[in-house]
């Protein structure tokens, strides 16, 4: 991610003493790491590879699920 796509201003790292802007940049990291988590999950279960697999057409969560398990 570049500094232009950046939804928190990079002066919010620059000066942490504005205490207004820490809860902004705090749900920021919570968001991305949990983008992550969910990304490497489907990776490591092979959810990826089954939607491919599938085709490209609308697909099932509890078929999805059930062929993971």
């Amino acid at each position: 991610m570049s500094s232009s796509d950046a939804s928190v201003p990079s002066s919010v790292a620059l000066s942490p003493s504005d205490a207004e802007a820490v809860p902004g940049l705090v749900e920021e990291i919570r968001r991305g790491g949990g983008v992550i988590a969910a990304l490497t999950c489907g990776v490591d279960k092979g959810l990826w590879k089954l939607m491919a697999k599938n085709g490209d057409r609308p697909q099932n969560i509890s078929d999805l699920a059930k062929a993971l398990a």
